[in-house]
């Protein structure tokens, strides 16, 4: 089902040093089946070709900008969101990929359901050399979904369409404050404001590459979820009683990611203190405290296992 042929949709692409993909990435945008839409390519002080192969492009639908000076993510976010005129508002990383139809049927849901805050769906996970590794299916929930979403984020930011045309507590915007959990807080406002709807699609395809992520990033991951946690008590009324259950699953998963980081770095102790400290505030922690004896490359090589025992109710 295609939808509305006159609906405009904005597309955010920030980059920096992305000569190597950006194309490709373009070339997806362009592949739409959808035409009306225009995509501001946000650079952030990129060394490489980046500006000369986005000049490249003959489209009118193209804007390129460029910062003053190098802005973490969310604020780069945040310019090239200033520069948006569309009501539909997706976001496609430079290094990423969207299907054909991504738009269009985002759209037609759109169109069935205008008070729709969100519309998102499926996506392949790729390597450096666009081979697919698997697809991540989205656990599927549709309607009022900010309880789920506040256990843990299942959902993919370059498969997501917002309604710009809808309020949002605090704004379309990215909090300056948040470097790497930034997106998962944009999700949750529009989540706990509106109803979100999941296609059962596949609507992008997103690259991993070896190493992307150090155990710095990932401790800062899980500073952040605690402080989401924070924002949210701060503008939700009765925010700790009205979610206690999801807040108690909520902040076992940051306990865990949190000692899941410690054993990748070897420290024991820290591991260690982090469960006894917590003991007897979550019971699932008895089942964590064996694991203390696997070698670091056995925990890791575990990790789907770890993952049910986290959800255990």
């Amino acid at each position: 089902m295609l939808g509305n042929p006159l609906a405009f949709v904005s597309i955010i692409m920030n980059a920096r040093n992305a000569e190597r993909y950006i194309k490709q990435a373009i070339d997806s945008v362009i592949a739409q089946s959808h035409n009306n839409w225009e995509l501001i390519v946000l650079d952030n002080q990129s060394t490489d070709h980046t500006i000369m192969t986005v000049s490249a492009f003959n489209d009118s639908r193209i804007r390129l900008y460029q910062t003053e000076k190098l802005l973490p993510l969310g604020m780069a976010r945040n310019l090239a969101l200033s520069f948006v005129k569309g009501d539909f508002i997706c976001f496609l990383d430079s290094d990423d990929l969207w299907e054909t139809n991504k738009i269009s049927e985002q759209l037609s849901i759109f169109d069935m359901y205008p008070d729709l805050g969100m519309v998102y769906g499926n996506c392949w996970v790729i390597n450096s050399s666009s081979t697919r590794l698997y697809k991540y299916n989205n656990e599927g929930h549709s309607g009022n979904i900010f309880d789920l979403l506040l256990i843990r984020n299942f959902i993919n930011l370059q498969t997501v369409m917002i309604n710009g045309r809808l309020p949002i507590s605090g704004g379309l915007r990215l909090r300056d404050d948040l470097e790497v959990a930034e997106e998962y807080e944009l999700f949750l406002r529009i989540c706990y404001a509106h109803k979100v709807y999941y296609i059962d699609s596949t609507l992008a395809s997103y690259r991993v590459h070896y190493a992307m992520t150090s155990l710095k990033k990932e401790y800062k991951f899980v500073e952040e979820l605690e402080l989401i946690l924070e924002i949210l008590s701060l503008y939700i009324n009765d925010f700790e009683s009205d979610y206690a259950a999801a807040i108690k699953k909520s902040r076992f998963l940051i306990l865990y990611k949190k000692y899941r980081t410690f054993r990748k770095n070897s420290d024991y102790l820290l591991a260690l203190k982090l469960l006894m400290v917590n003991f007897f505030k979550f019971r699932q922690v008895i089942i964590l405290i064996p694991t203390l004896l696997l070698p670091v490359r056995v925990f890791v090589s575990l990790e789907k296992i770890s993952r049910k025992i986290m959800y255990t109710k």
